[in-house]
Protein backbone atom coordinates (compact mmCIF):
# COMPACT_ATOMS: atom_id res chain seq x y z
CA UNK A 1 0.00 0.00 0.00
CA UNK A 2 2.79 2.50 0.73
CA UNK A 3 4.22 1.94 -2.76
CA UNK A 4 0.82 2.67 -4.27
CA UNK A 5 0.50 5.85 -2.20
CA UNK A 6 3.99 6.99 -3.27
CA UNK A 7 3.17 6.35 -6.93
CA UNK A 8 -0.18 8.14 -6.65
CA UNK A 9 1.51 11.15 -5.02
CA UNK A 10 4.17 11.25 -7.74
CA UNK A 11 1.56 11.55 -10.49
CA UNK A 12 -1.00 13.66 -8.63
CA UNK A 13 -1.23 17.05 -10.37
CA UNK A 14 -3.02 18.87 -7.57
CA UNK A 15 -0.70 18.31 -4.57
CA UNK A 16 0.27 21.74 -3.18
CA UNK A 17 -2.36 23.41 -5.37
CA UNK A 18 -5.40 25.40 -4.26
CA UNK A 19 -8.59 23.35 -4.26
CA UNK A 20 -12.19 23.83 -3.24
CA UNK A 21 -13.68 20.95 -1.30
CA UNK A 22 -17.47 20.61 -1.14
CA UNK A 23 -19.27 18.34 1.30
CA UNK A 24 -22.82 18.49 2.71
CA UNK A 25 -23.64 21.85 1.05
CA UNK A 26 -20.55 23.46 2.60
CA UNK A 27 -17.35 24.46 0.82
CA UNK A 28 -13.81 25.08 1.96
CA UNK A 29 -10.83 26.32 -0.06
CA UNK A 30 -7.24 25.55 0.77
CA UNK A 31 -4.07 23.83 -0.34
CA UNK A 32 -4.33 20.11 -1.10
CA UNK A 33 -1.55 18.44 0.89
CA UNK A 34 -2.13 14.86 -0.21
CA UNK A 35 -3.79 11.80 1.30
CA UNK A 36 -3.47 10.36 4.78
CA UNK A 37 -2.88 6.65 5.41
CA UNK A 38 -6.65 6.02 5.27
CA UNK A 39 -6.88 7.63 1.82
CA UNK A 40 -8.67 10.75 3.05
CA UNK A 41 -7.81 14.14 1.54
CA UNK A 42 -5.73 16.56 3.62
CA UNK A 43 -6.55 20.21 2.90
CA UNK A 44 -4.65 23.01 4.65
CA UNK A 45 -6.58 26.21 5.27
CA UNK A 46 -5.78 29.10 7.61
CA UNK A 47 -2.82 27.16 8.97
CA UNK A 48 -4.95 24.16 9.97
CA UNK A 49 -5.21 20.80 8.26
CA UNK A 50 -8.71 19.44 7.62
CA UNK A 51 -9.34 15.80 6.73
CA UNK A 52 -12.03 14.83 4.20
CA UNK A 53 -13.00 11.22 3.56
CA UNK A 54 -15.77 12.12 1.11
CA UNK A 55 -17.00 15.05 -0.94
CA UNK A 56 -16.21 16.80 -4.23
CA UNK A 57 -12.85 18.43 -4.81
CA UNK A 58 -12.23 21.00 -7.54
CA UNK A 59 -8.86 22.35 -8.61
CA UNK A 60 -8.79 26.16 -8.52
CA UNK A 61 -6.89 27.43 -11.56
CA UNK A 62 -4.51 30.26 -10.73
Amino acid sequence: PSQLMALWTEYCNHVNKTVKFEVENKSLSGKFMGLNTDGAAIVKTNGNEKIFSSGDMHLIQS
